[in-house]
């Protein structure tokens, strides 16, 4: 089986696949970015920074609650699991 596969003639590379002119990047081509929309808006700028504070207080207020060892078993069982 070894001898057959050697026999066979090797593969030649692919052509490589070269652009027409219209499509390629020239010298007078504007530059875009890669990302599709870099505009905010206030209401989403408002809506993010009131995610952070709720994250926040959520952070402050589990680092103040006290819990026993059932508790604590529960809060990360919850968190593991992925929520309630």
């Amino acid at each position: 089986m070894l001898e057959d596969a050697l026999a066979l003639p090797a593969r030649t590379p692919p052509e490589p696949v070269r652009l027409p002119p219209s499509l390629a990047a020239g010298p007078g081509r504007a530059s875009q970015s890669l990302s599709a929309d870099t505009r905010t808006s206030r209401s989403r700028d408002i809506l993010g920074w009131l995610g952070l504070v709720a994250g926040v207080a959520v952070l402050v207020a589990a680092l103040l609650v006290p819990l026993d060892d059932a508790g604590l078993a529960l809060a990360a069982a919850l968190v593991l699991r992925g929520g309630a």
